[in-house]
């Protein structure tokens, strides 16, 4: 999904109307936003996809935002051993990671894949074919 990941600008209407810009970390530069899919219901027992992924200049990944609980959760310091580090931290962190991936998965298979290859593309395949072939081709 790297063909969704932006750098931010700093147009005044992109940081009014923008989620992402509004939950930006400090040092972030570049954001993967796929927080649309906030807008799809799910069954109960399941967590709401979309996430918001921030990057620093040297494309770290520094922190997620999480739309199933609208939390920012920060990277965990790399600056510490696994040892020290929080336990909760880590396995917030893991699973803001899972959110976004599965969020990724979601989001290519229904705007690439479904929309795209199966709405837009094979639609026009089929009209240039009715359009142009003849009556009796094998293809109509």
């Amino acid at each position: 999904p790297c063909h969704l990941t932006k750098k931010f600008t700093f147009r005044h209407n992109d940081i009014n109307n923008n989620l992402a810009y509004y939950h930006k970390p400090q040092n972030a530069v570049y954001y993967n936003d796929l927080s649309v899919l906030d807008l799809f219901p799910v069954r109960d027992g399941f967590e709401k996809y979309g996430a918001i992924t921030y990057f620093d200049a040297n494309f770290e990944l520094i922190a997620i935002y999480t739309c199933y609980n609208n939390e920012l959760i920060l990277a965990p310091s790399s600056i510490l051993n696994e040892q020290e580090q929080d336990i909760n931290n880590v396995t917030i962190w893991d699973y803001a990671k899972w959110i976004w991936k599965c969020s990724v998965g979601l989001y290519v298979t229904v705007r690439n894949h479904a929309l795209e290859t199966h709405m837009i593309e094979s639609n026009s395949l089929v009209v240039s074919i009715r359009e142009i072939l003849p009556i009796n081709h094998p293809l109509r």
